[in-house]
C-alpha cells in the first residue's frame, strides 16, 4: 500500500452518519437534515422505530443507536434550478433579499420539489415538480420564497408522527443561507441549529479517525447560531401544511398518467 508499518487506519462511516456525529445528533430523539443534493433528514433512535411510510434505517456512529433516514430524491437541485431559470439571479445574498421581502407562505403559492421522482417520505418515480396557486397578482418573489418553503414543507412531511418541537440540526451548503433557516424553523416550529462550518459529514468523519487513536476523550465543542421560530409565522405554515400534504397525494395519479402519455408518445414515434 506504500503505508509505513504500524499505520492506524480507522473505518469511516456514510456521509450521512458522519453528518450526524460531526453536528452533535448523537443522543436519542436528535434530529438533523442535511441540506445539500438530497436534503437528509435524519431522526436518532435507540432501536428501530417506525416514524411513517418512509421509514428507513442505517446505524449510527454511535453503538447501538439507528438513524431513521429520509432521503429526499432531490434537495438543494431545486435551488439550482430556480437560478437558472427564474430567479436568473447567481448572487445567493441577492435572491435571500428578494424571498425575506415577501410573507411567509408566499401568497398561497406552493412549490412541489420532486424534480426527479420521490423516494422519502413517499415512494414515487413519477412524481415531478410544480408550482400551485399561481394568480394574475402572484410575483416573481412569491415565486422565488416558494421553492425555499416548497424544501421545508417537506422536512415537515418527514417528520410526520413525530413529536413537536425540539431542535433540528442543519447542515450542507443549503446552511449557510440565514433566510432559509429561518424559514424552516418557521416551518418546522422547531429550533434550528447550525454552524459556520457546513461540512460537517468531514467533521464526522475527522472525529471517527481521531477517536480510533484514543485522541478524543470527549465530544469537541462546535459553534452553533440558533434560529428560532416565529410564532406568527409558524401559525401560518400549520395552516398551509396541510395543503401541501393534499395536493402532493392528489398528485400521485396525474404524475402516473402523465408518465404513461409520455410513454405511450415515445411508442408511437418508434413506429
Amino acid at each position: 500500500t506504500g503505508l509505513p508499518a504500524a499505520t492506524p487506519v480507522a473505518a469511516g462511516a456514510l456521509d450521512v452518519c458522519s453528518a450526524a456525529l460531526g453536528c452533535g445528533a448523537v443522543n436519542d430523539g436528535d434530529i438533523y437534515t442535511i441540506l445539500g443534493t438530497t436534503c437528509c433528514t435524519g431522526i436518532v433512535c435507540h432501536g428501530r422505530q417506525t416514524v411513517n411510510e418512509g421509514t428507513r434505517y442505517v446505524t449510527h456512529t454511535e453503538a447501538g443507536s439507528f438513524i431513521n433516514l429520509f432521503p429526499m430524491q432531490a434537495g438543494t437541485p431545486n435551488i439550482d434550478w430556480l437560478q437558472q431559470q427564474i430567479a436568473l439571479e447567481p448572487d445567493l445574498q441577492q435572491l435571500e433579499q428578494h424571498i425575506a421581502s415577501v410573507e411567509p407562505g408566499s401568497g398561497g403559492v406552493f412549490w412541489q420539489p420532486y424534480l426527479n421522482g420521490e423516494r422519502a417520505p413517499f415512494f414515487s418515480p413519477e412524481a415531478r415538480a410544480g408550482y400551485f396557486g399561481i394568480s394574475q397578482h402572484t410575483t416573481r418573489a412569491e415565486l422565488l420564497r416558494a421553492v425555499f418553503e416548497g424544501l421545508a414543507y417537506a422536512i415537515v412531511d418527514s417528520l410526520q408522527g413525530y413529536p413537536q418541537g425540539g431542535e433540528l440540526y442543519l447542515t450542507g451548503g443549503g446552511a449557510a443561507s440565514a433566510t432559509w433557516l429561518q424559514i424552516i424553523a418557521d416551518c418546522t416550529g422547531r429550533t434550528v441549529v447550525s454552524s459556520p462550518f457546513n461540512e460537517l459529514s468531514a467533521r464526522g468523519a475527522a472525529i471517527l479517525a481521531a477517536r480510533s487513536v484514543d485522541a478524543l476523550s470527549r465530544y469537541p465543542a462546535l459553534e452553533q447560531t440558533r434560529y428560532r421560530p416565529h410564532p406568527q409565522a409558524y401559525s401560518r405554515y400549520a395552516a398551509l401544511y396541510p395543503v401541501y400534504r393534499l395536493l402532493r397525494e392528489q398528485m400521485l395519479p396525474v404524475w402516473q398518467a402523465r408518465r404513461e402519455a409520455l410513454q405511450r408518445i415515445s411508442q408511437e414515434q418508434r413506429i
